[in-house]
């Protein structure tokens, strides 16, 4: 079940790697590359999601990937910057994963 709600959600929010990526991009190099460089990149992101999500959908009652229901997308390491997450990143201000902004203790007014 896993490993159909994995391709079942790689399809349905792999587009989710567009504004992502463009925003990692954005961070590292400004915001032409994030324009051109993090859309061309987010889009090359989102096409192998599909890709994935499409082949897990298609074999998951099988252990197809190695002998296992493991995902075929690379794993995302510390040291390779083109990994991927099991599942597709999440938008929004609310979150369980620490890429959200948290808003600091303090106030402006005195």
């Amino acid at each position: 079940m896993r490993k159909l709600s994995r391709g079942l959600s790689n399809v349905t929010f792999g587009l989710t790697e567009i504004p992502v990526t463009m925003d990692s991009i954005n961070e590292r190099h400004g915001n032409s590359a994030a324009f051109s460089y993090g859309v061309v990149s987010g889009l090359g992101r989102t096409l192998a999601r599909l890709g994935a999500g499409l082949y897990d959908i298609i074999t998951f009652p099988v252990p197809s990937y190695r002998g296992s229901y493991a995902a075929i997308l690379p794993s995302l390491t510390p040291w390779v910057q083109n990994g991927f997450e099991e599942f597709p990143p999440e938008l929004g201000f609310e979150s369980r994963f620490d890429y959200v902004r948290h808003q600091g203790g303090y106030s402006r007014l005195p």
